[in-house]
Order: structure tokens, then C-alpha cells, then sequence
């Protein structure tokens, strides 16, 4: 049940922030809809399992992230992702993190970053991320306030083809 909570909660905040089916705005038809963002946004919820016994180091991480708040949002733009957060629940002795996004289509993967921080990042990953955990959610309806629409799509008509 913590678990449900616990995404709907991130569901709710997220309704707030980006969102692929709102960002398109409503014609005059019904149920018409239209998409002008430059690269449609996506909402994705992941849940991953923390290898047991790396619950400290996957706090470490965290902390790593939290501390260097403003490097870890520079390294959002490559990747054309507009937001990102990070849950955890522990359920039977076994701690899993929620990851969502607000993303662009295209962008470029973390892997190829030349970030110092995206590749301590993925140091973490492999230390602390059960390989093979991975779920998706799949997501069925959000939406966003018309003014963050606006500032992705001066965003996306600003970026550099």
C-alpha cells in the first residue's frame, strides 16, 4: 500500500510539472489534439531494486546528487530531460527507488556524457542497482499548467539544431 502512496504521490506532483498528452493542447474538435513541442515530452516511471547490502552507498549517492545540485542539473540539458526525481520504499527488507522523468524525445544517453558528474553518477548505478530490476510503468494520463508548456516549447525553439 506505502507503494501505491507513494506513486501516486509522485503522479500528483509530476501532473504539475511536464507532460506529453497536455503539453498538446486541445482543438476545437472533440478530443482533438495537438502536439507543437519540438520534441514531444514523455513521462516515464521506473522502479529499480538497491542491491542488498549497498543501502549506504546508495545513500551516499544520493547525498552526491543532493550536494551537487547545480552540476547534476547542467547535464540535464543534453539528455533533454526537463525533470527528474528519486523515491525509495523498502518493502520486505528490500530497499526500491522510483525514477521519474520529464523528457524530451532524442537527447543524448548518460553513458556518452562528458559530465564528471553523470560518470560518478553511473559509478553508483553499477555499485548500488540490482542489474535486471528494472520496471516500467506505464503511464496513462498527466497533465501540465499552460505556462510550463510555454517555457519548454521557448526552450526547445531556442536550442541549437
Amino acid at each position: 500500500m506505502k507503494t501505491i502512496f507513494t506513486i501516486l504521490i509522485a503522479a500528483f506532483f509530476a501532473a504539475f510539472v511536464f507532460t506529453e498528452p497536455a503539453a498538446a493542447q486541445v482543438g476545437n474538435k472533440k478530443n482533438e489534439v495537438k502536439n507543437d513541442f519540438k520534441y514531444p515530452l514523455k513521462a516515464t516511471l521506473y522502479r529499480f531494486e538497491v542491491i542488498q547490502g549497498k543501502e549506504q552507498k546508495f545513500a551516499e549517492w544520493m547525498k552526491f546528487l543532493n550536494d551537487n545540485r547545480a552540476a547534476a542539473v547542467q547535464t540535464l540539458e543534453r539528455e533533454n530531460s526537463y525533470y527528474e526525481t528519486v523515491i525509495t520504499e523498502k518493502i520486505d527488507n528490500k530497499t526500491y527507488v522510483f525514477w521519474l522523468e520529464f523528457k524530451g524525445a532524442g537527447g543524448k544517453p548518460v553513458k556518452d556524457s562528458p559530465f564528471e558528474l553523470d560518470k560518478k553518477h553511473l559509478e553508483y548505478w553499477n555499485e548500488c542497482i540490482k542489474k535486471g530490476s528494472r520496471t516500467i510503468f506505464e503511464t496513462q494520463f498527466y497533465l501540465t499548467p499552460e505556462f510550463l508548456d510555454k517555457a519548454v516549447k521557448e526552450h526547445q525553439k531556442s536550442e541549437k539544431e
